[in-house]
C-alpha cells in the first residue's frame, strides 16, 4: 500500500500489525520496532511530521529496551531517529541526537571506534551546510568535526583507503564551499587522490 502511494490505508495496516505484534510478543518486541520505523515512512510522505517523529521515538525506545546500556546494536534505530528530524526541519535536534550517537558509540567502542566517522560528518553537515549557529560559528566546528573524522581515519589500521579517501574528498568538498583557503582545498583533494593511487582496485574510482 505505501509502495503504490495508498499511505492512509498503509498506516491503519501498520498500526494493526504492530498491535498484533505487541499482543503476542510484548510491547518491545523488535519487529514492532521495524514496523514503526515503516509507520514513520509513511506518516512522512503525508508532511505529518510529529507523528513521524513520534514513530521514530518509539522505535528508539524500543530498541533501548531490547538492548540496553551502550549497545552498538541500538545505532540503526538513533541515525533513524536523527535522519528524520533533519527531514522535517527540525535540525538543531538532529544535531543534538547525533552527538548522542557519538556519546555512546565513544563509551562503547572509544573514541577513536571508525563507527564515529558517519556521526561525525552527518554532524559536519549539519553545522556547515545547513549553516546552524550552535555557540559560535557553525562552519568553524564543522571543520573540526571534519579533521576528528580524518584524524580517526588514518592513524586505524582497519581503515581502508577508499574510506580514507572519501574523507579526505569530504573535507576538500566542504572546504570548497566555506573557505577561501584554496591550499588546504587542493591539499585534501591531493591527500584523497594518493589513497585511491595506491590501490590498483581504486584506480576506476580515481580516474
Amino acid at each position: 500500500l505505501a509502495a503504490s502511494g495508498q499511505y492512509i490505508k498503509a498506516i491503519r495496516q501498520y498500526r494493526q500489525t504492530i498491535h498484533v505484534h505487541q499482543v503476542n510478543n510484548g510491547l518491545y518486541g523488535e519487529q514492532a520496532a521495524r514496523i514503526a520505523a515503516e509507520l514513520s515512512e509513511a506518516h512522512f510522505a503525508l508532511d505529518e511530521f510529529d507523528e513521524a517523529n513520534a514513530m521514530q521515538n518509539m522505535y528508539v525506545g524500543i530498541m533501548e529496551r531490547n538492548f540496553p546500556g551502550d549497545n552498538l546494536e541500538r545505532l540503526p534505530s538513533l541515525y533513524s531517529r536523527a535522519d528524520m528530524l533533519s527531514r522535517t526541519g527540525k535540525d538543531l535536534n538532529s544535531l543534538k541526537a547525533h552527538r548522542r550517537i557519538i556519546t555512546l558509540i565513544e563509551r562503547a567502542a572509544g573514541k577513536k571506534s571508525l563507527e564515529l566517522i558517519p556521526a561525525l560528518m552527518a554532524i559536519a553537515d549539519l553545522l556547515g551546510s545547513r549553516h546552524i549557529v550552535d555557540g559560535d560559528d557553525g562552519t568553524e566546528k564543522a571543520t573540526r568535526y571534519l579533521r576528528r573524522a580524518v584524524a580517526i581515519a588514518e592513524s586505524s589500521d582497519d581503515a581502508s583507503e577508499l574510506d580514507k579517501a572519501n574523507i579526505r574528498i569530504k573535507m576538500g568538498d566542504f572546504l570548497s564551499q566555506q573557505s577561501a583557503n584554496r591550499r588546504a582545498v587542493v591539499s585534501n583533494y591531493k591527500r584523497g587522490w594518493q589513497y585511491l593511487d595506491s590501490n590498483p582496485d581504486l584506480h576506476a574510482y580515481r580516474d
